[in-house]
C-alpha cells in the first residue's frame, strides 16, 4: 500500500515536472518582445518598431500593416510615421507571432507648428486651367508611386542630402497672399544654385523629371514603403531605373518649379504618410 502510494507521488511529480519543462519551452517558441526607439513624438515624426521573435511576426499601426525587415534569424526592424494630423494621444500597435498577440502604444504629443506669410506673383499662387491640369496629372503619377511596398535597398542611418541649415521647418502652415493655405509636408534647405544634393541612403530612382510645383524632381525608393523627394534642382544628375548609393550626386540645388529662390525642398513618404525628414535623420539605425 505504501509503495503504491509512493510510486504514485513519483509519477505525480515526473508528471508536473515534464508539463513545466514543456510550458517553459512552449513560452521560449512563442515569446516575443517588441521595442519602440521613442514612447512620445510629435504629429508627423517617425519611429522605429524593434521586434524579437521566433516567428515572422505581424504588427499594424493605424489600420495599416508595418512593413518589417528581418535583421537577423530572430530580430525584424520597422519604420513607422504618425501623421501631421495626428491628435495628441496614445495610438495602439498590433503584433502577432504564431498564438501570441501584444499591443503597445505610442504616445503623440500636442505640438503647435508656426504659421507664416507670403507674398508671391500670383502665377506661383494661382496656377492657370492649364497648369493645374498638368499639376494634377503629376499628383496622380506621384501618388502611385508612393503606394508600392519593395523590398529594403536602404542600409543603416539615412543622412541629410545637404548640410546648410533648414530656412522652413516641417508642418508650417504657409498663408500665401493671404489667400492660399499650403501644409509645408517637408523641409526647406538653404542652397546656392549649384550646390551637390545627396542620397540619403541606398535607393532605386523612381522619378527623375520635371515638375509644375516641384520643378526638377527625383524621387528614390528605399524600400519598405520610404521614399526620399529632392525638388527645385537646377540640374539632374541620375537616371530612373537606376540604383544609388548613399552620398551619390543626385542633383545640383536650383530654384526650378514653384520656387523663389535656389534651395532644396526636401520630404519623405512612409508608406504614403508624409514624414518629418529631421525625425528620419534622428532615427538610431
Amino acid at each position: 500500500m505504501t509503495k503504491c502510494v509512493i510510486h504514485s507521488r513519483k509519477k505525480l511529480f515526473i508528471s508536473i515536472l515534464l508539463y513545466s519543462v514543456i510550458s517553459v519551452f512552449s513560452y521560449n517558441i512563442y515569446a516575443f518582445e517588441v521595442q519602440l526607439s521613442s514612447e512620445t513624438v510629435n504629429p508627423g515624426d517617425a519611429f522605429i518598431i524593434s521586434i524579437n521573435a521566433d516567428s515572422v511576426p505581424v504588427a499594424k499601426f493605424n489600420n495599416k500593416f508595418i512593413s518589417l525587415r528581418r535583421l537577423s534569424e530572430n530580430k525584424f526592424i520597422g519604420i513607422i510615421s504618425t501623421d501631421i494630423d495626428t491628435k495628441p494621444g496614445n495610438y495602439p500597435i498590433n503584433i502577432k507571432s504564431n498564438n501570441n498577440e501584444k499591443t503597445i502604444n505610442i504616445n503623440v504629443m500636442e505640438h503647435k507648428f508656426k504659421v507664416t506669410y507670403l507674398t508671391l506673383p500670383p502665377q506661383k499662387v494661382f496656377p492657370s486651367k492649364k497648369d493645374l491640369i498638368r499639376a494634377e496629372k503629376e499628383a496622380a503619377i506621384l501618388s502611385n508611386i508612393f503606394k508600392k511596398i519593395t523590398p529594403p535597398l536602404w542600409e543603416g542611418k539615412f543622412l541629410k542630402p545637404l548640410n546648410n541649415n533648414i530656412s522652413t521647418e516641417f508642418g508650417v502652415k504657409r498663408i500665401m497672399n493671404k489667400e492660399k493655405v499650403s501644409i509645408h509636408k517637408g523641409i526647406d534647405i538653404r542652397g546656392k544654385s549649384g550646390e551637390k544634393v545627396h542620397a540619403i541612403n541606398k535607393g532605386r530612382v523612381v522619378l527623375a523629371d520635371n515638375l509644375f510645383f516641384g520643378g526638377n524632381t527625383v524621387i528614390l525608393d528605399h524600400g519598405q514603403g520610404i521614399y526620399s523627394i529632392y525638388m527645385h534642382l537646377s540640374k539632374i544628375n541620375i537616371s530612373k531605373g537606376e540604383i544609388v548609393k548613399q552620398g551619390q550626386i543626385v542633383g545640383l540645388v536650383g530654384a526650378t518649379g514653384r520656387a523663389t529662390g535656389p534651395h532644396l525642398h526636401f520630404g519623405i513618404k512612409v508608406v504614403g504618410i508624409d514624414a518629418n525628414p529631421v525625425s528620419i535623420f534622428n532615427l538610431p539605425l
